[in-house]
């Protein structure tokens, strides 16, 4: 699970601008205040990229309620990003007061671009909360539930699902990770972790069939998959050990030795 969550995330390209070697506990500011451990990789004002169990993270610093043993000067950093939100909320309260309608919303949208989870800018600009996400009130029930489609969907939800699962959650990661494969039936690292998540809930036949369904789009590191702990509920099963099969008699060969020869 932890080698695979490299291959998606790739896409959470960013340029860094300081890199640090000390682990670090986020604290994110969704509902259940889910946790994620990791090294830092790289942070920005932006964001902060982890090294998790289960893969390379990208973590818009908008969406983290706080940084645990981390720089200072972040937390510095969010303090006044909060501050400079509820200054555009009271600005945007001062408009709907004076009737100016456009600037409220305004001010409203800059609030929600510093804290995404501003319950009162959200309630004033027509959202509700709905599984955990904000949605307009009069939003169609289809529009609702849609598969994600934008990068930026996909990625909050590859979020999502590994901080479920560095909970211990791994029910709910799965459904998140099956909402990543409504779009993207090939993604390789959905198909492995839903595979780890179902091993460790002791559903063996499901773990195996995502499992091969992981290979069969092109997941291949035959190594890490055996080392994976996350696997060792499956280790015994003929499915698990036929796909074991197939990848090592896939590896191509080493190269020769140097001095072979000679």
């Amino acid at each position: 699970m932890r080698r695979a969550a490299l291959i998606v995330l790739a896409l959470t390209f960013a340029f860094a601008s300081v890199a640090y070697a000390e682990t670090v506990t986020v604290t994110l500011k969704d509902k259940d205040g889910t946790k994620i451990e990791g090294k830092v990789i790289e942070e920005t004002d932006q964001y902060i990229k982890l090294q998790t169990k289960w893969g390379e993270l990208k973590i818009d610093k908008s969406e983290i309620e706080k940084i645990e043993k981390g720089d200072p000067i972040v937390e510095e950093y969010n303090k006044k990003k909060a501050e400079l939100a509820e200054k555009h909320f009271e600005l945007a309260m001062w408009c709907k007061g004076k009737g100016l309608k456009e600037e409220m919303k305004k001010e409203l949208e800059s609030v929600i671009a510093l804290n995404p989870d501003h319950e009162g800018a959200r309630t004033e600009l027509g959202y509700i909360r709905k599984d955990g996400n904000w949605v307009k009130k009069d939003q169609p029930k289809e529009e609702a539930t849609k598969p994600p489609t934008s990068r930026e969907e996909l990625i909050a939800l590859h979020r999502k699902a590994i901080g479920l699962l560095q909970s211990g959650k791994h029910k709910e990661a799965i459904e998140v990770y099956k909402k990543i494969l409504q779009t993207n039936p090939n993604d390789t690292m959905a198909l492995y972790n839903v595979a780890c998540a179902y091993s460790l809930m002791g559903e063996k036949k499901n773990a195996v069939e995502f499992l091969e369904k992981a290979v069969e789009n092109g997941y291949n590191d035959v190594d890490h998959m055996k080392e994976d702990t996350d696997l060792d509920n499956i280790r015994d099963e003929d499915g698990y050990k036929k796909i074991i099969e197939k990848l090592e008699k896939a590896k191509p060969p080493e190269p020769p030795d140097e001095g072979e020869g000679k």
